[in-house]
């Protein structure tokens, strides 16, 4: 080792006969730190031409090789024809010392394209800027400007040019794997795709930070399939036989900086255009689908798609966990705990009251490992996060058993019905066997020990939860159907930092859709536009088994237009299925003039809506509202809107809260705490409602000290075809006389208003 050292310290000092021997070899030079026999040896290998990269390349074809190298780009490259295609897998640290590689062109069919196909975990590429042209054709490849697949680490990069990809297609990366890391990178080229296309990653899992688009995405008509022409939803009538038609349409999940996420996505902007009018399902300025993270992003650029589109996200998947207190696998688990200890207690017992408890041992652990089966059935990787309290399970009255199993044979929940009814069919056998086993122990020890006696009727307690749950189940689902088992518990989780969640988010670009269109979120629902990868089909519905949702957009200003050709459009968000959208502001206008339900923060909601803030104007037909147009639940919000309508339900705070099905009653249960300026409108539709809707004159609401500067200093915003041409701030109630008008250019045939 140390003469090793010696030849090196030689050579090194020896810097002519260094650049004569070493040029033939790739520029590769092996260094080891002093006193660092330990580590491995890492080959720097200087790339100064197109036939040095090219000869990495070919090298780079073993996966192996570049584990333990370092290349620097010493120089820029101008590629000039076939020489070099694209370096197929690396795991080493590629420094572009600052430099460009420019006009690297790929036209090709592989399954992977891009600059580098695949980086592994061990990969670090940084300070490179690539100018490249790539177009794909295969309908099944995955396309990334600098990578196909990234399972590494990429800083402070930039891509330019153009690229045309199909499915998974990214300006930077086509896919960026769990263990992927991109930050502080720039993407400058045009992108399209058909499916999964951003600007920065078609599909990303792992985190984006400090990322930003400065290239349109899908942005004209080239990338638009002629099957995709109909401006009516092929999806309204979509049944589980036309499951597939999504293969016909082009456009599934666009986004500035990502087409689809599940990671985490932080710090990063848009200023570009993304999307076509009237095309494209899930399209969002930062992201398409997402059911991730994301956290701190602006969009300043305009936003184009037909449903589900949004100024920040297009559509927010919920985050979906097994309700513990609902759960006949954890009911299970206590059940097998009070049989153990049951037997630790009795292990001094008759022999016949011994018997009894091995049976019942065996019978509640076959049911315990039965439910497990089950219930981990076709199981998918969830991210981590913070389980919620346990709370008591509810006292329901237990069903009689044969009415249980009844109510199996009537459920038709959804495709896999069938299945989820041989399920529970095979567990509620599972308890039945149980029920008879403790029967047996129960009259057998009837004249035992007190504690034995107290055990047997705590796992009677048991077996009775078991039942009960079941049967809460089977008859909730008779009722309510699939929805039953989703219960929302968004609310609960807004101080942890779950995923399926968008906070601190700013859009002020123009944002038009067709249907469910939001200044930050489009939709925040279980995707159907692409039926084979919405978070409830891939979670699986299993038996014995219900569901928390986690849905969450918080501390979010939108500041820019919306603009719907139909129904559900709002400042915040467009629909709202489950969830809540808490301490957001609705400061840009909405316009639907064809459409109904339009609301400063949300245009429809299931959910709830808390502590917001709209001041805005409204222009549409039915449902309109100050905060929502219609909404089961708003809490603590204040607006101050104005309302251009043709039809009907309009109001301040919103333009219809549900009612009764039978006696009409409204019901205010979740509607508390709200106030509103108008001089025009009531609070809920024709009526104001003291704690629920109430009036205040502006001077009264100022005098809140936590009310927002916006309210208190308006800014009047000056439009020219369509472009913001001027801004002047004034306080409210001022003369439009006070104002600083902009000048405008004159133009023959027309006048300025």
């Amino acid at each position: 080792m140390k003469n090793k050292r010696h030849i090196l310290r030689r050579i090194l000092s020896l810097p002519v006969l260094l650049s004569i021997v070493l040029l033939p070899l790739l520029s590769a030079l092996s260094v080891r730190a002093e006193g660092d026999e330990d580590k491995e040896t890492v080959t720097l290998i200087e790339i100064r031409t197109k036939e040095d990269l090219a000869d990495l390349a070919i090298h780079c074809h073993d996966d192996a090789w570049s584990y333990d190298k370092e290349v620097c780009l010493k120089e820029d490259i101008v590629l000039t024809g076939s020489e070099f295609s694209s370096i197929p897998s690396f795991n080493g640290i590629f420094d572009g010392g600052g430099h460009t590689i420019s006009n690297y062109r790929y036209t090709g069919d592989g399954y992977i394209s891009g600059f580098f196909l695949q980086l592994g975990e061990n990969a670090v590429v940084k300070n490179l800027t690539l100018d490249y042209t790539i177009r794909t054709d295969d309908d099944a490849q995955c396309t990334g400007g600098l990578a196909g697949i990234n399972a590494g680490r990429i800083t402070n990069c930039t891509v330019k040019g153009y690229l045309f990809g199909s499915h998974e297609t990214g300006g930077i990366v086509g896919i960026n794997q769990k263990k992927g890391y991109i930050s502080a990178c720039t993407n400058k080229a045009q992108v399209m795709g058909f499916y999964y296309t951003g600007g920065i990653a078609g599909k990303k899992y792992g985190t984006l930070e400090k990322w930003h688009n400065r290239g349109n995405i899908n942005s004209n008509d080239h990338w638009v399939r002629k099957d995709d022409e109909n401006t009516e939803s092929p999806f309204a009538s979509l049944t589980e036989d036309t499951a597939d038609i999504i293969s016909l349409h082009s456009g599934v999940d666009t986004g500035g900086i990502a087409g689809f996420s599940e990671g985490i996505i932080h710090g990063c902007g848009n200023a570009s255009i993304v999307g076509y009018e009237h095309v494209g399902y899930n399209v969002g300025g930062i992201v398409g689908r997402q059911s991730g993270i994301v956290s701190g992003c602006r969009n300043e650029g305009e936003i184009y798609g037909k449903k589900d589109v949004g100024g920040i996200v297009g559509q927010q998947e919920p985050y979906i966990e097994v309700d513990r207190t609902k759960s006949v696998r954890f009911a299970s688990e206590s059940l097998s705990d009070s049989v153990d200890t049951l037997i630790a207690n009795a292990e001094a017992s008759e022999e016949g009251v011994s018997a009894d408890m091995r049976r019942l041992k065996e019978k509640s652990d076959a049911l315990k490992q039965n439910v497990d089966a089950l219930s981990s059935k076709e199981e998918v990787e969830k991210p981590e996060h913070i389980e919620p309290d346990e709370t008591p399970e509810p006292d329901l009255k237990l069903p009689d058993r044969t009415e249980v199993k009844d109510a199996v044979g009537d459920l038709d929940l959804r495709e896999d019905a069938e299945e989820w009814k041989k399920d529970t069919e095979s567990l509620l056998k599972d308890m039945s066997e149980v029920s008879s086993a403790l029967s047996d122990l129960g009259a057998t020890a009837a004249d035992s020990a007190e504690t034995l006696s107290e055990d047997v009727q705590n796992i009677q307690d048991r077996v009775d939860s078991v039942y009960n749950l079941m049967g809460d189940l089977l008859n909730g689902a008779e009722e309510s159907g699939v929805d039953y088992f989703f219960s929302d518990l968004s609310e609960g989780m807004l101080a942890e930092n779950t995923t399926g969640r968008t906070d601190d988010c700013v859009n002020k670009g123009a944002v038009f859709g067709d249907i469910d269109v939001g200044g930050i979120l489009g939709a925040m629902a279980v995707d159907d536009e692409n039926l084979e990868s919405n978070r409830i089909v891939t979670y699986g519905l299993k038996a014995g088994e219900t569901y928390g949702v986690i849905n969450v957009v918080t501390e979010s200003t939108n500041e820019g237009r919306i603009t719907s050709r139909k129904n559900n459009a709002g400042g915040i968000v467009g629909l709202i299925e489950k969830g809540i959208a808490d301490h957001c502001y609705g400061y840009g206008d909405i316009t639907a003039e064809e459409g109904d339900y339009l609301g400063g923060i949300a245009g429809r909601s299931q959910g709830m809506i808390s502590s917001c803030y709209a001041l805005c104007t409204l222009t549409g037909n039915n449902d309109i509202g100050g905060i929502a147009g219609s909404s089961v639940g708003i809490r603590n919000c204040v607006s101050m809107p104005v309302v251009i309508n043709k039809g009907g339900n309009i109001g301040a705070i919103a333009g219809e809260i549900p009612r009764d099905k039978l006696t009409k009653e409204d019901d205010r249960r979740k509607v508390r705490g709200n106030r509103f300026v108008s001089e025009e409108l009531y609070g809920i539709d024709a009526v104001s409602y003291r704690d629920s809707a109430e009036k205040y004159t502006y001077k009264e609401l100022c005098q809140d000290e936590t009310l927002p500067d916006a309210f208190r200093h308006l800014k009047i915003l000056f439009y020219a075809d369509g472009e913001r041409i001027h801004s002047a701030e004034a306080p409210y109630g001022a003369k439009l006389s006070e104002i600083e008008y902009p000048e405008a250019a004159d133009r023959e045939g027309y006048y300025v208003v």
